[in-house]
């Protein structure tokens, strides 16, 4: 999925659901969280890519 917005976007994870959070933009009606099913996998994947803010 590629997630539209200014870099870097702000996710979250809730392990014991096993669902990730990420905000969604409706043209005209705002921002709002979208909750979504994930695998542990995919979370770990996530985890490891390089979002250049590390320091």
């Amino acid at each position: 999925v590629r997630v539209i917005g200014i870099p870097p976007i702000p996710i979250g994870f809730d392990h014991e659901k096993g669902t990730v959070f990420l905000p969604y933009t409706k043209p005209c009606h705002g921002t709002s969280v979208v909750e979504l099913p994930i695998d542990e996998e995919e979370v770990e994947k996530i985890r490891k890519l390089d979002t250049g803010n590390k320091k």
